[in-house]
C-alpha cells in the first residue's frame, strides 16, 4: 500500500470562493530540488498560496 501527503497552504483569490480555508501547495518543477535537498526554511518558503494569474479553474460536473 502506497501512502502519499498532501500539503495545503492559505488560499489565494482564485480559490477562496470555492474553498475559503486552504488549498494545496502548489509547486513549480523549478523547486523540486530545494524541496528535496534544502534546507528546513528554505522549503518552508515554499509553501505560499500560488500565484493568481498562473492558473485558472476549471468547471467540471454537470449544468443543472
Amino acid at each position: 500500500m502506497g501512502t502519499y501527503t498532501v500539503i495545503t497552504t492559505t488560499t489565494n483569490a482564485l480559490v477562496e470562493p470555492i474553498h475559503p480555508t486552504r488549498m494545496t501547495a502548489i509547486l513549480t518543477p523549478h523547486v523540486y530540488e530545494i524541496c528535496l535537498h534544502g534546507k528546513e526554511q528554505d522549503v518552508l518558503d515554499l509553501l505560499k498560496p500560488f500565484p493568481n494569474d498562473e492558473m485558472r479553474i476549471a468547471k467540471q460536473g454537470f449544468a443543472e
